[in-house]
């Protein structure tokens, strides 16, 4: 009994320290939104935007927003009904996509494969900011 309580409390310690990791987006750099209205967002690859024309925006206000998701179990692609289109960039010039849901809270980082979601308390305001940024674009 001894070693089934042992198994069950590192599992549980496990699997809650997983969960706790997230990405050190501080490493991000050169953050960019997309005008692409396409529900297959998810699909675009990071080779085919940098062929299109993005719009720069302030990596430390990104970095409010995201710095605190929390990582959420694998999303169903029914979510992404609309979303902005994020890259970053990475050490040695590396490109990063974030997919952002309109219509939750949620965010998906194509550099680790991992959703997130973003604090309610920022959601509004996220939005909002991603908002402007797309009516500073055009």
């Amino acid at each position: 009994m001894k070693n089934v309580i042992v198994i069950i409390f590192s599992m549980v310690a496990f699997i809650k320290a997983s969960h706790s990791q997230q990405y050190d987006w501080k490493q991000t750099d050169h953050w960019k939104i997309y005008d692409i209205v396409d529900r297959q967002a998810i699909k675009i690859t990071t080779d085919s935007l940098k062929l299109l024309k993005g719009t720069l925006i302030p990596k430390d206000s990104v970095l409010y927003y995201i710095s605190d998701a929390a990582i959420l179990p694998s999303i169903k692609n029914e979510v992404w009904m609309g979303a902005f289109v994020l890259t970053y960039e990475v050490k040695e010039n590396q490109i990063g996509k974030l997919l952002v849901c309109k219509y939750r809270n949620c965010i998906y980082n194509s550099f680790d494969r991992q959703y997130y979601e973003i604090d309610s308390r920022k959601s509004d305001a996220w939005q909002s900011f991603l908002n402007n940024c797309m009516n500073r674009e055009n």
